[in-house]
């Protein structure tokens, strides 16, 4: 997912009971172990000691709303500074996915988000003078699992393929490839997105493959909402560029902000409002979602086919 994935993916998952009491309402669950939820996670994947995080949905009819609280440690080692604790993310469950690329004609997004020093801060703001207070190291990203293999898309542990982009990098968080520098960069709702590259042992830990490649695009400023942000002209560029085939399989999309480390202290993050749209070519009948109706031998388009599932709308649209 970030820099630190590499070295500690592969670390056993525990689960894990805290102590703290987090109040919640009829609307709310609240999550402080590992995957307690397929839409909504509340992933640990690299946690320790150090500290914990927290999940709360706030919205569990649908998903579209989440906060999530955490605090963990480090010391003045670059292994540890560069370590991604945890995950908060919705999860796309849409049975929508995995879908070609040359299959898509937009991929857009809705998010709106706050992060700030839980208690102290400026509440639903980036407050970044307080997260700096604090020493607060984190990210939010959108992040996308993709592969050849239409079964290993649906894998964030396995697929040839990774794409982030990135809506905030605070305390200077910096992607996979950064030492080497950026191989490019693309312009995106007017905004310069500047493309860095690496590859990780994910999957040659696992098999002779040569590694995970993974592309992220950086905002050139913190984006704290968007709305139908369309994200697709970045695979575009990825395929234009041929570092990514046509035939490529995006399985998994997610949208939530990696955790590194703060001097001890909370922070929250909230996410509302989250929305991911993708539309096909058209032409090209997908298999459930609606029918075609004939009339007089021609076929009728039909538009706006959605369907609503673990958090991310999906609208089908087809010829």
């Amino acid at each position: 997912m970030s820099l630190a994935k590499s070295s500690l993916y592969n670390a056993v998952f525990l689960v894990v009971a805290f102590t703290s009491a987090v109040p919640k309402t009829a609307a709310q669950a609240v999550m402080c172990g590992q995957y307690q939820n397929l839409t909504i996670q509340n992933d640990l994947w690299g946690e320790d000691d150090s500290g914990s995080q927290c999940t709360t949905v706030d919205n569990e009819q649908d998903g579209t709303a989440f906060s999530t609280t955490w605090a963990w440690k480090a010391d003045k080692t670059y292994a540890s500074q560069t370590q991604v604790h945890s995950y908060a993310n919705v999860m796309s469950k849409s049975n929508a996915f995995p879908v070609m690329l040359s299959n898509i004609t937009a991929l857009t997004v809705s998010a709106n988000w706050a992060m700030y020093p839980s208690g102290t801060g400026k509440k639903n703001t980036l407050d970044t003078d307080g997260l700096n207070t604090i020493g607060a190291k984190a990210d939010v990203i959108l992040d996308f699992f993709l592969d050849t293999d239409i079964n290993q898309s649906i894998n964030v542990t396995n697929p040839k393929f990774e794409v982030m982009i990135w809506f905030a990098a605070i305390d200077a968080t910096e992607p996979l490839g950064f030492a080497v520098g950026a191989i490019g960069s693309t312009i995106l709702d007017g905004k310069n997105f500047t493309l860095f590259a690496g590859q990780n042992n994910q999957v040659a830990a696992q098999s002779d493959q040569p590694g995970q490649a993974v592309f992220s695009f950086i905002a050139p400023e913190n984006m704290t909402s968007f709305t139908q942000l369309n994200v697709f002209p970045l695979f575009q560029y990825l395929m234009d560029g041929n570092r990514m085939p046509r035939s490529t399989y995006l399985g998994t999309a997610q949208f939530g902000t990696e955790a590194f480390h703060t001097n001890g202290k909370n922070v929250t993050f909230a996410a509302s409002g989250i929305d991911i749209t993708r539309q096909k070519q058209h032409g090209t009948r997908p298999k459930q979602h609606g029918t075609c109706q004939k009339q007089h031998d021609t076929c009728q388009k039909q538009r706006g086919v959605t369907q609503r599932d673990g958090g991310f709308q999906t609208v089908l649209e087809f010829a």
